[in-house]
């Protein structure tokens, strides 16, 4: 497993709340319970995801994110994310080449993140 420093080492920005969610939870290091709210936010999610994984295999993403769901039951945003991450994830990634993510922000909204 790679390791926090060799994630901060990348060229990303991990400073999003939600990436250190997932992170901590992947880890065994749970952090505070919080979740992406805007596209910005998904966006480190997803480094974190393909850092997690060293792919970008949804079934695998989805599995990490079974594990926050796990780890904060409590939580409808990480479940929403769960239940629609299919949606999401290709709504996201055909914006991103756009560098527009008026409707990522507005599906994110829709399904109540």
């Amino acid at each position: 497993m790679r390791t926090f420093e060799d994630y901060y080492k990348q060229n990303w920005k991990f400073d999003g709340m939600s990436a250190k969610c997932i992170y901590g939870v992947h880890t065994n290091n749970r952090q505070e319970n919080y979740h992406p709210y805007d596209p910005d936010d998904l966006t480190r999610c997803f480094q974190c995801l393909r850092f997690i994984t060293n792919n970008e295999n949804i079934t695998d993403w989805k599995l990490i994110i079974a594990k926050v769901v796990g780890a904060y039951p409590e939580s409808k945003y990480w479940a929403s994310i769960l239940k629609h991450f299919e949606g999401l994830h290709k709504l996201y990634f055909y914006e991103y080449k756009t560098n527009k993510m008026k409707r990522t922000y507005a599906y994110m909204e829709e399904i109540g993140l």
